[in-house]
């Protein structure tokens, strides 16, 4: 419990500071990587990723290889599941640079059966009006 608190505290952190740092940087500067995913957004996505499973189905479909999967996997019996997602999400972010869009990553979490929490990030991802070919009729009891 208190390992997680701390975990929480440091994504809180990294958070404010990047919103600090984006704050003070000139406009042009924001676009080196096209127009990257907010990282508040990496970090609510992360913390919604509620088992291993999730965490290993979303980095295949964002084209990570089986040993950053297996990286990550192991990572978990230091680190609590949110931090390593939103780790996860950060490196995918880092590599894949402008090809990096709320589109795909909107697109990867339908993929893993997760529209619930695509739909929830949709506007912040810059996605609107996306018919990605899931149904979206279904509704959670």
């Amino acid at each position: 419990e208190d390992v997680r608190d701390l975990a929480e505290q440091v994504l809180d952190l990294v958070v404010r500071a990047n919103k600090t740092h984006r704050e003070n940087e000139e406009e042009e500067d924001l676009t080196v990587y096209g127009t990257p995913i907010a990282i508040n957004v990496l970090h609510e996505a992360g913390k919604a990723i509620n088992s291993l499973t999730q965490c290993q189905d979303l980095s295949v479909k964002l084209g990570f290889d089986s040993d950053n999967v297996q990286k990550f996997e192991h990572s978990l019996k230091t680190i609590e599941l949110p931090v390593v997602v939103f780790d996860m999400l950060m490196k995918w972010q880092q590599k894949e640079g402008s090809n990096a869009t709320g589109e795909k990553l909107y697109s990867a979490l339908q993929e893993i059966g997760r529209s619930d929490l695509a739909e929830r990030l949709q506007n912040k991802l810059g996605v609107h009006g996306t018919d990605t070919g899931q149904r979206s009729d279904t509704t959670m009891a």
